[in-house]
């Protein structure tokens, strides 16, 4: 017994498919196959029955059985493979021609075994080894994923991260030149948060911003980008979206986050928050940059302002930079200034 065998750590689940045989001809090909260590085998002759057992079933491996004088020859694995089911495909041939071998692994087999030279401890380990080598690719593939996904996401909110945003907004834009669509940018940021840190502490202000996190991703649009942009400050890119709207989604969030509770050591804290919004509506030749350097200048003008609304960023024609002409929105009845309520039976 091999080392590979014997470090087996659960039957494997395999699905024979073999096109063209009878159910006596099959028994007979197959009937040692029961006595495969570590190998599960259900065998299927019929296509759309194999494929629908691969949807509904977890199986580690397709084992394709063809028959040399078959006239589908090896058409059967591109219908596979066009499914994308993940798993690997050995195929087992009458035939030895090598032209066979090499067109099998071109439709996405890893391995092509001949039938009469092929034992049935050959066929064990050659299935083990293609299962092993699969399941490390797809351990090397999510680790290259989960390491890319720190690279792009907060690991405080589990939103996107900074540089994240500078990237997707680039894109963004140059998706908008090409095409002519709208495209908007917030920025919002927490009223009096430092003030929430120093009375409750940071501890507090963390599960706080996780919290606020969570009522972002579920109140902005299914297409909107939000990303954490750092301390207190998120940023959201709004597709397809002109100023007008972009009011709009602020309006909505101004709203439902001061209505939002924020439990923090027995209480209910409301928060509000300020946002500056600024759009390529009439500034076709900004840059990504320049959207978010602006919503930001509008958001430092909602923060002088009085805090707990929503300023947009505009410029007339003619004006200077410091003549910028802000629009702004107030929500005074909804600024809570973080009143602490507490929870009943506390």
């Amino acid at each position: 017994m091999t080392d590979l065998l014997q470090q087996a750590r659960r039957e494997r689940r395999v699905l024979l498919f073999e096109e063209q045989t009878t159910a006596e001809e099959a028994r007979e090909r197959w009937q040692w196959a029961p006595s495969l260590p570590g190998i599960a085998l259900d065998r299927i002759s019929n296509l759309q029955s194999a494929i629908s057992s691969l949807e509904n079933r977890d199986y580690d491996l397709l084992l394709y059985s063809s028959d040399a004088d078959s006239a589908n020859g090896l058409s059967f694995l591109q219908n596979f493979q066009s499914r994308h089911f993940g798993i690997p495909i050995v195929v087992m041939s009458d035939s030895n021609e090598i032209q066979k071998a090499v067109e099998a692994m071109k439709l996405g087999a890893v391995d092509y075994l001949v039938r009469d030279s092929t034992t049935p401890g050959a066929l064990t380990e050659t299935i083990l080894e293609a299962i092993e080598r699969s399941e490390d690719v797809k351990s090397r593939e999510e680790e290259i994923e989960r390491l890319r996904r720190l690279t792009v996401t907060d690991p405080l909110t589990g939103l996107f991260n900074r540089r994240y945003l500078f990237r997707v907004i680039e894109k963004e834009m140059n998706r908008c030149e090409r095409s002519g669509a709208n495209l908007a940018f917030a920025m919002v940021d927490i009223d009096l948060f430092k003030s929430l840190n120093d009375r409750y502490g940071h501890l507090a202000g963390d599960s706080i911003l996780r919290r606020f996190s969570s009522y972002l991703s579920t109140w902005v649009r299914a297409m909107d980008i939000i990303c954490r942009y750092g301390g207190d400050e998120f940023g959201i890119i709004l597709p397809n979206t002109d100023s007008q709207e972009a009011i709009e989604v602020g309006r909505r969030l101004c709203t439902k986050l001061g209505q939002a509770v924020f439990p923090v050591e027995g209480l209910r804290l409301r928060i509000s928050v300020s946002i500056g919004v600024a759009s390529i509506d009439h500034h076709r030749t900004w840059r990504g940059i320049d959207l978010i350097r602006h919503a930001d200048e509008a958001l430092y003008c909602a923060k002088q302002g009085g805090r707990n609304q929503i300023s947009l960023w505009t410029k007339e024609a003619g004006e200077s930079k410091a003549q910028h002409v802000i629009a702004t929105e107030n929500f005074e009845e909804q600024h809570y200034e973080h009143e602490p309520v507490r929870l009943q039976g506390k």
